[in-house]
């Protein structure tokens, strides 16, 4: 399988620098995020955006969540 480094370092890039107020989540919810393109066997994005559906399973702060990755099917 092909990595896509390049491509997520562009899209990294432009997310980061996006001036945007944090989602108000709570521990439970399912939300999709962008979580890249990862090292090993760690589950990446798919599509274009590199997105994924997340279950919130922490609130460290306002904009610090611990997710857990889940399947599209």
């Amino acid at each position: 399988m092909e990595k896509r480094f390049p491509d997520w370092m562009g899209i990294k890039k432009n997310l980061h620098e996006k001036l945007t107020v944090p989602p108000k989540v709570n521990e439970g919810d399912v939300w999709w995020a962008s979580i890249g393109e990862n090292i090993g066997s760690e589950i990446n994005g798919k599509n274009q955006n590199f997105t994924r559906p997340v279950i919130i399973l922490k609130k460290l702060s306002r904009t610090l969540f611990f997710v857990i990755p889940l399947t599209t099917k």
